[in-house]
């Protein structure tokens, strides 16, 4: 069973920065200090699958833990967890993703939330819009956005430090998160659903071949579940000459010892800001 989290557990939240991650299943919740070393706390709280909704679920996980819904934390973020997403170009039309979405989910009722991120492009999510309702009266301040853009910010930043083109492949959960960068512009960002390594290996090697991977002097980054990473890297380094673990950025170690359990895109906001 998940330890509550109490109000008692965070001295002074206005110091602290809170991200909610909201995945098929669970919230993620991570808490840390923005002043001070070794302050990190993280929970994985299952939702309840008898629940009368997702959303219901969700409310209920967060009112069972009072430190989550107190009003004082420095920033709140709020992650979603979707393949309702996809990347624009900055100056693409206004009414472009909209297009999009009322195209692929006619039936469905959502609220677009763009996100600027690096690489001159911006991630538009489509959130149902009772659960952004929710999220925007329980944590009016709070930053929403998909699951996805701040791994787009920090591998934007981390392509700028090799001259060669760059995909980034994030494994995580169900999904496999392909991000690419040529330079400082972005070439796609993409979340898919996938459980299995075969599945993983067709997605991968569809995108590098749509974005002409040079195999001979490219770079694929592999980071997320190491279960999962172990899996494919095999598989892909029969076709790919440079695919790679990425290494666990030294910085979020301050953070506290179980740093390395939390998703990468939880913890890499504060990297790119």
């Amino acid at each position: 069973m998940t330890d509550i989290l109490t109000s008692d557990m965070v001295k002074h939240p206005e110091m602290c920065r809170m991200v909610l991650a909201v995945y098929d299943g669970r919230l993620d919740v991570v808490i840390y200090s923005t002043v001070e070393d070794n302050s990190l706390i993280y929970r994985s709280i299952p939702l309840d699958p008898e629940a009368a909704s997702p959303l219901r679920a969700l409310e209920d996980a967060l009112y069972a833990n009072p430190l989550l819904v107190q009003d004082n934390f420095g920033r709140v973020t709020v992650l979603i967890d979707t393949n309702l997403v996809t990347a624009v170009p900055n100056d693409a039309p206004e009414d472009e993703a909209q297009t999009f979405f009322s195209e692929l989910y006619p039936d469905m009722e959502l609220e677009l939330i763009e996100t600027a991120v690096r690489g001159g492009a911006k991630l538009c999510l489509g959130v149902d819009t009772k659960l952004l309702a929710f999220i925007r009266r329980t944590f009016p301040s709070a930053a929403v956005m998909h699951r996805i853009a701040p791994l787009c910010n920090y591998f934007g930043i981390r392509g700028r430090l090799g001259s060669a083109d760059r995909i980034h492949i994030h494994l995580h959960d169900k999904r496999v998160d392909i991000i690419a960068y040529s330079g400082d512009n972005m070439l796609i960002a993409n979340s898919f659903d996938s459980t299995e390594p075969t599945d993983d290996l067709y997605y991968i090697l569809a995108v590098a071949k749509e974005l002409g991977f040079e195999n001979e002097t490219d770079r694929m980054i592999l980071s997320g579940d190491a279960a999962r990473r172990d899996k494919i890297l095999p598989l892909l380094r029969r076709y790919i000459s440079h695919a790679m673990p990425a290494i666990f950025p030294t910085a979020l170690f301050r953070l506290g010892k179980d740093a390395m359990s939390v998703p990468l895109e939880m913890l890499t906001l504060q990297l790119c800001e």
